[in-house]
């Protein structure tokens, strides 16, 4: 998995085979442990 900043936002993505998946938008300010633990920070 990857991520480029774009503006307030995080793009997760990776490429599977030959094409590139776009995972999850984001704002930047959250947690990122929480996305990949499956609790909720709010």
């Amino acid at each position: 998995m990857r991520c480029v900043p774009e503006g307030n936002y995080l793009i997760l993505f990776r490429y599977s085979d030959d094409q590139l998946e776009v995972a999850r938008i984001v704002e930047g300010h959250r947690a990122l442990l929480f996305l990949f633990s499956g609790e909720d920070d709010a």
